[in-house]
């Protein structure tokens, strides 16, 4: 307490931003029509908490190519261009919806921290 000049650790400093509070992402051929029903369902629930909106658009100039990789992990902030989200199987349980919020929230620079 009183301490003055301490930053807040959740937002990664000196990275880029989402352009109007927008972020464009789409799935690859790899993510299955039931787990793609599901993400939309948890970034449903995230733009709900947030002031992000997570645009379906696989189009846009800066986008986040959602697919099955090796384990659940994004990039920090917006790379600009295309850039990778994997959501493995093991991440996308309906049990475990933490597992897909925690690489969408590093694509928006957040690094820890409750939503």
């Amino acid at each position: 307490m009183g301490n003055s000049t301490r930053q807040k650790r959740q937002i990664s400093y000196g990275v880029t931003k989402w352009e109007n509070n927008k972020v464009f992402y789409y799935f690859d051929a790899s993510i299955p029509t039931v787990n793609r029903a599901y993400i939309r369902t948890i970034l449903n629930y995230l733009m709900a908490r947030v002031c992000i909106d997570f645009v379906e658009n696989a189009a846009a100039t800066n986008r986040i190519k959602v697919f099955d990789g090796a384990g659940c992990y994004s990039a920090i902030g917006m790379q600009g261009g295309e850039q990778s989200l994997s959501l493995s199987p093991d991440c996308v349980v309906v049990s475990f919806c933490f597992c897909v919020i925690f690489p969408f929230r590093h694509s928006l620079s957040v690094f820890k921290g409750k939503v």
